[in-house]
């Protein structure tokens, strides 16, 4: 099988999970298309903010590195791949931490020597979504990638992050659609004075005390 086709036999599997609106299988079918592409001991994708990562998914780690908070400001290089535009490789001679160490199933306590690659991934919107990464214990065996086949990986993964994001809008704007919020209804000249009260005040930026009997709609009145 060539890696043309075996990318499109990967993402096949991610948009079919997509479409079924499985978060967890299209991340987990991701992970295995960047790991079929690239062979490495170890493909996580990692989700959060500025501050902190989560593991969205992930190959290759002991099953209770799910549970793992990595703090950016404690793990460099998950850093440096977080604040770039671009792939970022670091070599066998990085003098920077492995963040994977103690949690890499074939390997007992702190990483070798070894190659780990990591991209930024982003929202549709341009705000950073989170990292890609992969790691390898053989040595230099990144040197020679095709930098236009990890371009093509960075745009399927982003993608499919954005099919995934479109998904979760829809499937709330279906549930809005099928169960709507209540409306106020009724023209009579107390509606509509009540309705003209609603509208000044909820553009004057005041807080307001709603009173009532039980039933008499506050609630209402106050979404």
């Amino acid at each position: 099988m060539t890696t043309d086709t075996l990318i499109l036999v990967k993402l096949n599997r991610v948009l079919h999970a997509i479409a079924h609106n499985d978060k967890a299988s299209a991340f987990h079918c991701l992970i295995e298309m960047v790991e079929a592409i690239f062979p490495c001991d170890a493909a996580v994708l990692l989700s959060g903010s500025a501050d902190k990562l989560e593991i969205a998914a992930q190959k290759g780690l002991r099953e209770e590195s799910a549970q793992t908070t990595f703090f950016v400001q404690d793990h460099p290089r998950l850093d440096t791949i977080l604040q770039g535009r671009d792939w970022v490789r670091f070599d066998a001679n990085s003098p920077l931490p492995a963040p994977y160490d103690n949690l890499v199933d074939s390997i007992e306590g702190a990483l070798p020597v070894h190659d780990c690659m990591g991209t930024p991934l982003f929202n549709i919107d341009g705000s950073r979504w989170g990292i890609l990464t992969f790691d390898t214990l053989v040595p230099h065996a990144f040197n020679d990638l095709d930098p236009n086949l990890l371009k093509v990986v960075t745009e399927l993964a982003s993608l499919c992050l954005s099919i995934e994001i479109s998904i979760d809008t829809l499937s709330k704007i279906q549930e809005t659609n099928i169960n709507p919020s209540p409306r106020i209804i009724g023209n009579s000249t107390g509606m509509v004075n009540l309705q003209n009260n609603i509208s000044a005040i909820a553009t004057a930026g005041l807080n307001v005390l709603i009173q009532g009997e039980s039933g008499t709609g506050k609630e209402l009145i106050a979404r």
